[in-house]
């Protein structure tokens, strides 16, 4: 993570057949967007939510075809979001416990609908890097 800033918000909306429409992952304090580019975001992109549900870690890791450790972790953070979204949306029992995710709202404007989830940090984070030492040694490899 390029910051100590780790409190994240995910906007999920849907379509009124519950097929995904769009969603932005991104920091609470500053939105910026949090996640590995656009593998996850494409995948579920018309599909539906019980579907995107049900796409296992391991699958999503084949497709996005990186070995790359940060990527992956940063994959893991959207996917493990999005899943919590739909579980809270639903009413998934298997979630009930989590402590870390919490739906903030739900709004049904026009045909679709618009859930925002507040998602608390990991209790534990790998080493946090201030954004500008990121930012010159991703430019310098």
């Amino acid at each position: 993570m390029p910051c100590k800033d780790t409190t994240a918000n995910l906007r999920l909306r849907l379509d009124a057949e519950e097929n995904v429409i769009d969603y932005e992952f991104s920091k609470l304090s500053c939105s910026k967007p949090i996640g590995a580019g656009e593998v996850f975001k494409n995948y579920c992109l018309d599909r539906g939510i019980d579907e995107i549900y049900d796409l296992s870690l391991e699958n999503l890791f084949n497709q996005a075809a990186s070995d790359n450790e940060e990527d992956k972790f940063l994959l893991f953070l959207e996917w493990e979001a999005v899943r919590a979204c739909i579980a809270l949306y639903q009413g998934r029992k298997e979630w009930d416990e989590n402590e870390r995710y919490k739906i903030a709202s739900i709004l049904h404007e026009n045909e679709c609908v618009s859930i925002s989830l507040a998602a608390e940090p990991l209790s534990e984070m790998p080493r946090v890097l201030p954004c500008s030492i990121r930012n010159s040694s991703d430019q310098s490899g």
